[in-house]
């Protein structure tokens, strides 16, 4: 049986590749040496914050570009991968800096990123309120924003796709 892990895939400093096509070289190359372990690629962590997308404004055509890209190279050399989509950083924010995580898929859907991904990676965290604060609102930072994410799956026919939380706590 193979091991679950998952390889995160991102620069440090967290700045988007100058050639999104080198990148997807590296990630390639890892599958090709790795895919006997690793079964499970994040593209990126938090494009849809500035701090994350090179200090900003976010982008998330250019996100969906590099993920698709990215998503195929690792794919040519590791057919059992499978891909997730990065996590996204909850936030009340509405661009251009920052863009708030249910914007943002919303928008990747719209730059045709779907195929790409097989996993949405979430990260409900509780902020200021616990665990049984339900509210469901794209104002509000809790868990239950999870939820928001999972609509704009639905509504645009990716309901059989799998969200994972990747990061929680409050």
């Amino acid at each position: 049986p193979r091991l679950r892990l998952i390889a995160v895939l991102e620069d440090d400093p967290p700045v988007p590749p100058e050639d999104p096509d080198t990148f997807a070289a590296f990630a390639g190359a890892f599958a090709a040496r790795y895919g006997d372990v690793v079964d499970h690629y994040q593209i990126w962590d938090e494009p849809n914050l500035a701090d994350h997308w090179g200090g900003g404004p976010v982008n998330p055509s250019a996100y969906a570009d590099l993920l698709a890209r990215t998503a195929r190279a690792i794919e040519a050399t590791d057919p059992y991968a499978r891909i997730l989509l990065a996590g996204l950083a909850p936030t009340s924010e509405t661009g251009p800096q920052n863009l708030n995580e249910v914007r943002y898929l919303q928008r990747l859907y719209q730059a045709g990123a779907a195929p790409a991904f097989d996993i949405v990676a979430a990260k409900p965290y509780g902020f200021d309120t616990g665990p049984h604060d339900r509210r469901v609102d794209a104002s509000v930072l809790n868990v239950s924003r999870v939820l928001l994410l999972r609509e704009v799956m639905v509504r645009n026919g990716d309901g059989n796709k799998a969200i994972w939380a990747t990061q929680w706590g409050w």
